[in-house]
């Protein structure tokens, strides 16, 4: 019964029209109310009747998302795989265990519902390919977005270029173009290298090694996937090296913080850290 259930390609409770059919029925209804009035896509009439077809598309998709929430949950396999792309949209990526693909796919249940949200591009990107690690999108003009991803994975250029394709192709598919995006961008983040070299003033010249391996590794960690648009900040080193046994911090590279754009992402390139024992006085 159940497996029956989860077979239907489709659960509806209310067939949702599309914004663009939602803006012309209330366009229809306008000209008939108002017969010799102009609407202007600037005026603020024109807004407000956009924002109320975008409400209507929006409160359809979240009464039948509203249902298929309420799903069983209890398949495995292929049974999964099916039912989450009839009702989630969502496919199985390569090696992606029936728990993660069904977290995701829920994901993707709570993005749709948001339709042009930063967690709906998010979402749809992520699920191109595994070796996606940073998705960020802001609006980059009014009616645009353009969406940034990074791979933290070693992927050669040619590889990178099907990445590119492929998000292009899932985000700007009718079915999934959000709702208050005129225009779309997807852009591969501009990669920002960056060296770091400390000095740190050590209390024991006995704990040298430990010392310098364990903020070597603070460092290397915390930049691993540093994420797209996001500075690098020298209070932060500080804070990384600054371990028990360190009696000060002293970044001598980058001198200064640095700045990330919104389409770049600071890579870390090599970490070097030197020594000095504390004097006493």
């Amino acid at each position: 019964m159940i497996s029956d259930f989860l077979s239907l390609d489709t659960l509806k409770i209310v067939e949702p029209l599309s914004y663009e059919q939602n803006k012309e029925l209330l366009l229809g209804l306008f000209t008939a109310i108002s017969p010799d009035a102009v609407l202007y896509e600037s005026s603020d009439e024109m807004v407000l009747l956009e924002a109320v077809a975008y409400a209507m598309t929006y409160k359809d998709e979240m009464l039948n998302a509203r249902m298929r929430a309420i799903l069983p949950t209890l398949t495995q396999g292929q049974n999964l795989d099916d039912s989450a792309k009839n009702f989630y949209g969502a496919t199985r990526l390569e090696s992606e265990s029936d728990d993660a693909f069904l977290q995701r796919s829920f994901a993707l249940l709570q993005q749709s519902v948001t339709t042009g949200s930063d967690d709906s591009y998010i979402g749809h990107t992520k699920g191109v390919d595994v070796r996606i690690g940073d998705v960020f999108p802001y609006r980059s003009g009014p009616g645009e977005v353009t969406v940034v991803w990074h791979s933290y994975s070693e992927t050669d250029v040619a590889e990178l270029d099907t990445i590119q394709s492929n998000i292009e192709t899932v985000l700007f598919d009718a079915k999934r173009r959000p709702l208050c995006a005129t225009s779309q961008n997807v852009v591969r983040a501009t990669v920002v290298s960056f060296d770091v070299h400390v000095k740190l003033s050590i209390y024991s010249a006995l704990q040298r090694e430990s010392l310098v391996d364990k903020a070597a590794s603070a460092i290397r960690a915390f930049f691993k996937q540093h994420s797209i648009s996001r500075e690098v900040n020298l209070s932060k080193i500080t804070a990384l090296a600054h371990l028990e046994g360190v009696d000060k911090v002293t970044v001598l590279n980058p001198s200064t913080n640095v700045a990330i754009g919104k389409e770049e992402v600071a890579v870390l390139g090599t970490v070097t850290i030197e020594t000095e024992e504390v004097q006493d006085v």
